[in-house]
């Protein structure tokens, strides 16, 4: 229990950026500050990838202190 409380309470600070990942070429930020919720739906929708791209999500480092 006291686990999942704290997961939770990290859930609400931790926040996750969209990445527009390319088999060539440059990948780039396309969203920052989402919730991994957010994240995750954002990167589920069909039109979040195509021939040679997709959108993947990692966590943003320095929110918490």
């Amino acid at each position: 229990m006291p686990g999942d409380i704290l997961a939770r309470l990290w859930s609400l600070v931790m926040t996750y950026r969209i990445v527009r990942m390319r088999f060539k070429g440059a990948n780039r930020v396309i969203k920052r500050g989402l919730t991994l919720e957010e994240a995750q739906e954002h990167c589920r929708r069909e039109d979040t990838r195509g021939p040679g791209w997709f959108d993947g999500y990692e966590e943003e480092s320095g929110n918490a202190s």
